[in-house]
């Protein structure tokens, strides 16, 4: 008998470790695929449509086009009047008149044509001036002879401009101002 009971004792304990029942937990514990690609396409959607409007990308590449032609507009103006006080037949010290004396070429033999207008050594507010020294397409558009505007477009916008005014006197650089509240 101390052998039976001993026996109902191993299996009174080894049925104290077994699982009493598997159950399997009815709440869900994550999203399916559809969900998640649901949710993925409305974020889609979403971001085509409303990223533009808090992102003018038009307009800021406009405005680095802008400050990017200012640079040349300053280098061309300092090369030329360096190449003005470096030709004999150039005086960086007069204003523009039209004489041989107030013009300069940048490369040699310099064809008829290819003269650059200064005023003061720097490029005249001109076609002969600072638009032949940066050879740039665009709108220019010449107001009076003392200034000149370039336009990235055919509207004219007053807003979206630089204007190139020349030099005001002998050893003044030019002015060249970018305007783009409105590009």
């Amino acid at each position: 008998m101390g052998h039976a009971s001993v026996s109902k004792q191993l299996i009174i304990v080894d049925t104290e470790f077994l699982p009493t029942k598997l159950s399997k937990s009815t709440a869900q514990n994550g999203f399916t695929l559809i969900e998640l690609i649901i949710v993925i396409v409305i974020l889609g959607v979403l971001a085509v449509t409303a990223v533009p409007r808090f992102f003018n990308f038009s307009s800021d590449a406009k405005k680095s086009v802008l400050f990017g032609i200012k640079s040349s507009l300053d280098t061309a103006s300092s090369l030329t009047y360096l190449a003005c006080q470096l030709d004999q037949n150039c005086n960086p010290s007069l204003p523009s008149d039209g004489t041989v004396s107030t013009r300069v070429c940048i490369d040699k033999p310099c064809q008829p044509g290819e003269f650059i207008s200064t005023h003061y050594g720097y490029p005249n507010a001109s076609n002969a001036g600072i638009v032949r020294t940066v050879d740039r397409e665009g709108i220019f558009n010449n107001s009076g002879g003392t200034s000149l505007s370039f336009y990235l477009d055919e509207t004219s916008n007053l807003n979206c401009r630089i204007r190139y005014i020349r030099a005001a006197g002998p050893g003044e650089k030019p002015t060249i101002s970018v305007f783009s509240s409105d590009c």
